[in-house]
């Protein structure tokens, strides 16, 4: 079921990501760097302080239901009444605390906007959460692909109508909205009830039970997010977007790893709740997996990194070129710390990495402040590196004789010198069409990562076997160490 879910949930990811990454194109081209700033400035100071929606209490109750999906309805209900709450005091708070900083009226109508699409996510985040739990990545992916084509439809229409990028914001509720109704009815198919629960006595339980993730959510919002927020203030909103369509692009090609880990966090709640030591042994094999997944994505983007973006956008936004040469460093470092993050939520130290989290955000905060204002977006690029590698440092710290990391050799020198042949190729072949030495450098690189050993012929027989077969979901996965990898 993992294989399965991971494929299929992947598969709706690569078509989503291809539909918004024709999209992106389409929308800096027609808003002009300036406007894509004041858009990117917007959803960066929402991000930032979504937390406030959630409080970590739906990464908690996903993993509840995972183990136990007898307590579905109650959980479903109290979350939903919670969250909806939460997001009536989030609207004003954030549209306020804009309005205090100074921002235009058009970035406070912003995040006005992008605030109010939380009463509908507190909906649909809910219901995900439930789809997510019972292990329905199904279902849940084609609810995200459904508001990506609804958001991108109705995006082009408003922005060819002048509407500039807020536009954007009123595309992205209408594409919230969509994908709200196709998860309620996913769910009521499922049989469950689906209604308000307004019992506030338990709510303290779960803010403080689900506090940890809260804590690593807003962590990584402000991470990944504070670089906009600085650049804005310190080099203006044409940099701003300049750096957000190289940022985006990273985060773009980040969504692989996010659809893997969907899928595997609860297959690896629930099994770990029934045999633990089995489950460590296949922590190693899914970090390798990861790695030879995102390590090529750094080595052949850094040599085509400014080709790529001159024909992407135009020669015009070459400084982003530039930006994405550093930044697709962090792709290897971020696929790692989002599966160790999962790991240790799996494992029960969520409150270890919350404080890692902290660590993390400190220390992006330290670094920005000083690169950004004497370097502008090479500075942020560098950081966001940084700060991706502090993070593993930490985790490896964290795991430290917990059978979480294979011996080096086998998850990390194969892969790499996989991925150097393949940049060795990228850079000969450099003066040719960027699209078509991207594709003969990938090739290599798959045909590398058999020849060193990387992955090996048993291990893809496994995963067309798994994706294949039709099982009840405890019958994917033995629970018994297996010489192959078991994804």
């Amino acid at each position: 079921m993992v294989v399965r879910n991971s494929l299929y949930n992947l598969l709706a990811q690569i078509i989503i990501k291809l539909v918004s990454f024709g999209f992106l194109i389409f929308v800096v081209r027609q808003l002009g760097s300036t406007e894509f700033g004041k858009y990117s400035t917007a959803t960066a100071f929402v991000a930032v302080l979504m937390v406030l929606c959630d409080l970590g209490v739906g990464s908690y109750i996903s993993r509840e239901i995972a183990r136990d999906e007898s307590q579905t309805e109650v959980l479903l209900g109290n979350m939903m009444a919670l969250r909806f709450s939460l997001a009536l005091v989030f609207i004003v708070l954030s549209s306020g605390l804009g309005w205090l900083l100074g921002y235009s009226p058009e970035i406070v109508a912003a995040i006005f906007l992008i605030s109010s699409s939380q009463l509908m996510f507190a909906v649909q985040s809910t219901l995900d959460a439930v789809l997510l739990g019972t292990q329905r990545l199904g279902a849940s992916a084609l609810a995200s692909l459904l508001n990506q084509l609804v958001l991108v439809g109705s995006g082009v229409i408003l922005l060819l109508l002048g509407t500039g990028f807020l536009g954007l914001v009123v595309a992205s509720l209408v594409g919230t909205a969509a994908a709200t109704t196709l998860n309620y009815r996913s769910v009521r198919r499922r049989g469950a009830r689906i209604r308000f629960i307004f019992s506030p006595r338990s709510w303290p339980g779960f803010i403080k039970k689900g506090l940890p993730f809260g804590i690593n959510q807003f962590a990584l919002s402000l991470t990944y997010k504070l670089d906009s927020l600085m650049l804005g203030w310190f080099w203006g909103l044409r940099v701003v977007g300049v750096y957000s369509v190289a940022y985006n692009l990273i985060f773009t090609l980040a969504t692989l790893s996010n659809s893997i880990n969907l899928a595997l966090f609860p297959y690896m709640a629930r099994q770990y709740a029934a045999n633990p030591e089995a489950v460590r042994q296949n922590f190693g094999r899914f970090l390798r997996y990861v790695l030879i997944l995102s390590l090529p994505m750094a080595t052949i983007g850094c040599v085509l990194a400014e080709p790529l973006t001159g024909f992407l956008f135009s020669p015009a936004y070459s400084e982003s070129g530039l930006a994405l040469a550093i930044l697709v460093w962090a792709l290897p470092l971020m696929f790692l710390n989002e599966l160790l993050g999962y790991i240790a939520a799996t494992i029960g130290q969520e409150r270890q990495m919350a404080t890692l989290r902290i660590v993390n955000a400190v220390s992006n905060l330290g670094l920005n402040a000083f690169a950004i204002p004497a370097f502008g977006l090479l500075g942020a690029s560098v950081t966001t590196v940084l700060t991706e590698l502090i993070g593993l440092v930490q985790f490896i710290r964290l795991f430290r004789g917990q059978q979480v990391f294979p011996p080096l050799l086998e998850w990390f020198l194969r892969p790499a010198v996989a991925a150097i042949l393949a940049l060795l190729v990228a850079l000969v072949l450099r003066g040719w069409p960027v699209l078509l030495v991207g594709g003969l450098a990938l090739v290599v690189y798959a045909g590398a990562t058999v020849a060193t050993g990387t992955i090996t012929p048993a291990e893809l027989k496994l995963v067309l076997a798994n994706f294949q077969r039709r099982k009840q979901p405890n019958e994917n996965f033995s629970t018994e160490p297996s010489p192959t990898a078991q994804v």
